[in-house]
Formats: structure tokens, C-alpha cells, sequence
């Protein structure tokens, strides 16, 4: 009876791969790139005098297993008053103003069965958030997709190889 188990598993897993569910992120909408609702420049964030990091805006991959968007009240923390004459900057105060919330696009979503913690990779693994985001540094735009080389199963296993990590299957998956 075991065999069976295992040759239907089998079965389910070679049938995920080939429809393309194989990967650790999967792209919510592979077809046309999304606009976010504020042209947030990452460039202008992560560089310079004032340079910021990832977990300044994005919190939650320091403390949690989701890094999390920023809220717009995050946002406010800095632009509560101009700090430039970005009209992405005024936007942030204009949504304020009416009482509204930043209703960012996610771009990626886990499978249900793939459990990835932020926080084990950026603070106890102190893993930069480029190796799996890329450079967001030289972005004057929102990304409005991801490279999904980047985020796929296979990119993960290397990485866990290089560094000696967790390999079984019930590391990540559930």
C-alpha cells in the first residue's frame, strides 16, 4: 500500500511541475505588468545621503515571515511634509488627506504548500534582500513584475546547497 501512496504522490507532484506549480513564487499575473498606485522610487530610497534600508518601509521580513508592503502611514513617517517636488510624494499626502490607504499590487505569492519565513532568511540567515529580489536600488519606478529566476525552486535548493542549509522537503514545503 505504501508503493500506491507513493506512486500517486509521485504522479501529483510530476503533474504540479509540468502545469508550472513547481516554483516557490509563483507571478500573480504573468500576462501584462502591473502599475502600483504611487511611483515609488526605490532609487531614490536605497541610495544616497539619506539612504534607507529594505526593512526601514518593508518591516515585517526583519520580525515575521511576511516582509509586508508599506502602509501609507509608513510612508507619512517621512512625508508627512514635502521633502521634494516628486508628484509621487504629494500623492502620499493627497491619499492621506482623504483618508485612504496605499492598495499596492502584490506581485508574489507563495504556493499554499511552500512555507518561506522572511525573518529566517534576513535575520538570522542575514541574507541580503537582493539575492532574491535583485537590485532595487537602480528602480525609479515600482517594480510592476519579478524575476522569477530569482524566486523559483530551483534557485532556492542552490542557494541552500552554497550555504549548507536545510534540505529536506519538509523545510519548506507543508
Amino acid at each position: 500500500m505504501t508503493n500506491v501512496r507513493f506512486a500517486g504522490w509521485a504522479v501529483a507532484v510530476l503533474a504540479a511541475a509540468a502545469l508550472g506549480f513547481g516554483g516557490t513564487h509563483k507571478v500573480l499575473h504573468k500576462r501584462a505588468p502591473h502599475e502600483q498606485p504611487i511611483q515609488f522610487s526605490h532609487k531614490a530610497h536605497l541610495t544616497g545621503d539619506n539612504r534607507l534600508e529594505c526593512t526601514d518601509c518593508h518591516f515585517g521580513a526583519a520580525r515575521e515571515a511576511r516582509a509586508g508592503l508599506p502602509s501609507l502611514e509608513t510612508c507619512l513617517e517621512c512625508h508627512m511634509k514635502p521633502q521634494g517636488k516628486r508628484v509621487s510624494e504629494q500623492a502620499v499626502r493627497e491619499l492621506a488627506a482623504k483618508g485612504g490607504a496605499v492598495k499596492w499590487t502584490l506581485l508574489t505569492r507563495n504556493a499554499g504548500h511552500v512555507y518561506f519565513s522572511h525573518r529566517m532568511h534576513v535575520t538570522v540567515a542575514r541574507m541580503p534582500c537582493d539575492t532574491c529580489h535583485g537590485d532595487m536600488s537602480e528602480l525609479s519606478k515600482p517594480p510592476t513584475s519579478v524575476d522569477q529566476r530569482l524566486l523559483s525552486m530551483s534557485s532556492c535548493m542552490d542557494c541552500h546547497r552554497q550555504h549548507n542549509a536545510n534540505l529536506g522537503c519538509r523545510a519548506c514545503h507543508h
